[in-house]
C-alpha cells in the first residue's frame, strides 16, 4: 500500500473496452485502504457507482437523506451525482475498507437487489469471508488486458451473487424475522412508524418486506399498522369515556380528522356514531307488560 495524507491505500484504475460497454456492467476502479486517524472524504460527487465494504473498524457515512455509522461486514454505496461524505469513527481497531467502482445499465438493479438505493444507500452484514476473497481477487487481478475482461465480469457477478445470498439468509433465516417484524408493528403501531422505518430496522429492502408481509397476512405493512390503530380506536370507543380526539391521538393518528376519515371507511360510521351504537347495544332492554 502507498502512504497518502489520510490513509494507506492501493487503487487500480480499469479501462473497460467497447466490448465490455456493450454489456450490463463494467469495473472502473478497485482498491483497499487502511485509514489514518484523520481520514475524511468529501463532501463530493462522483459520476459512477462505488461500493465500499467495511473490513474492520467503523466509518461514519453521510448521504442526502441522513447519516449512519457502519462496521465490519457492512456496505455502503456512492451513487452517481449524489453528494456524499464519510470518515473514520475512533475505535480500538483501525478502519479498513475495500471498494469496487462500476457502471453500466445493470448497476442500479444490482444495487437494488441488495436493498440498496439512493434513499437507503447501505446494507448491514452483507460481506462475509467468501465475499472478501472475491474482492481481493478483483483487486489483485491485473486491471487491463484482453484476457482479463471475462475474469472481471465473472468476479463482479460472483461477488453480487454472494452478497445476495447473504441478504436472503438474513431475511429468511435467523430467529423468524417475519414474526419479529409483526410483533414490532403490534408493539409500536401507535408510534410514528412506517414501512421505511421497519425496513431499515430489519435491514430489508422495503419492496421485499412489503411482499413478504402481504404474502403472510394478506395485508401490506401500512395496511396492517392502520388496522391495528383502528382496532385500538374501536376498543377505546367501546370501553372508555375518553374523548374522540384523545382516542385518535392515542391510537397513532396525528389528528381527529385523519382518524375519523379512516374509521368511517373501515366501519361505515363515524367514531361518535360507533360509540353510540355500542352503548345502545350494551343497554339493558326493558320489557313492557301487555
Amino acid at each position: 500500500m502507498k502512504e497518502y495524507m489520510h490513509e494507506y491505500a492501493v487503487d487500480y484504475l480499469f479501462n473497460p473496452s467497447d466490448f465490455l460497454k456493450k454489456g450490463g456492467i463494467w469495473i472502473l476502479r478497485a482498491g483497499a485502504n487502511r485509514a489514518k486517524p484523520n481520514y475524511q472524504v468529501g463532501p463530493r460527487r462522483i459520476e459512477y457507482y462505488s461500493m465500499h465494504f467495511v473490513v474492520d473498524g467503523s466509518v461514519s457515512y453521510r448521504y442526502p437523506d441522513g447519516a449512519v455509522t457502519l462496521g465490519k461486514g457492512d456496505v455502503f454505496c456512492l451513487f452517481p451525482g449524489t453528494v456524499h461524505e464519510y470518515g473514520v469513527v475512533p475505535s480500538d481497531r483501525p478502519l479498513r475498507m475495500h471498494w469496487l467502482a462500476f457502471d453500466g445499465p445493470q448497476a442500479p438493479d444490482l444495487a437494488a437487489s441488495l436493498g440498496i438505493s439512493p434513499q437507503h444507500p447501505y446494507g448491514s452484514g452483507l460481506l462475509d469471508g467468501n465475499g472478501l476473497h472475491l474482492l481481493q481477487q478483483t483487486i489483485e487481478a491485473p486491471p487491463n488486458g484482453p484476457d482479463m475482461e471475462m475474469r472481471h465480469l465473472s468476479l463482479i457477478y460472483s461477488l453480487f451473487a454472494n452478497l445476495q445470498s447473504r441478504l436472503s439468509k438474513a431475511a429468511e433465516g435467523g430467529e423468524g424475522w417475519l414474526e419479529d417484524c409483526l410483533r414490532y408493528m403490534q408493539t409500536h403501531f401507535a408510534e410514528d412508524i412506517g414501512v421505511s422505518n421497519i425496513a431499515e430496522r430489519f435491514n430489508l429492502h422495503r419492496s421485499y418486506l412489503s411482499a413478504m408481509v402481504k404474502r403472510h397476512i394478506g395485508q401490506s405493512p401500512g395496511q396492517y399498522i392502520q388496522s391495528l390503530r383502528l382496532e385500538k380506536g374501536a376498543r377505546l370507543l367501546k370501553e372508555t369515556e375518553h374523548s374522540v380526539t384523545e382516542i385518535a391521538l392515542s391510537s397513532g393518528y396525528p389528528d381527529l380528522y385523519s382518524f375519523s376519515r379512516a374509521f368511517s371507511r373501515k366501519y361505515g360510521v363515524a367514531p361518535t356514531e360507533y360509540r353510540q351504537a355500542q352503548e345502545e347495544t350494551a343497554r339493558p332492554v326493558s320489557r313492557e307488560r301487555s
